[in-house]
């Protein structure tokens, strides 16, 4: 619920990625497949 008492219309997250700067790639696949973990769920965005 929102503050107001609405019902929530979307759902979101934020999440940091974290990259070691010898092997950058590794970082962007962990965070696509929180994002797609993240779909699964039913969070609108993140």
């Amino acid at each position: 619920m929102t503050l107001d008492g609405r019902p929530l219309e979307r759902l979101r997250f934020l999440t940091i990625g974290s990259f070691d700067p010898a092997r950058p790639a590794d970082g962007h696949e962990e965070t696509l497949r929180i994002v797609e973990r993240a779909e699964q769920l039913g969070f609108d965005s993140a």
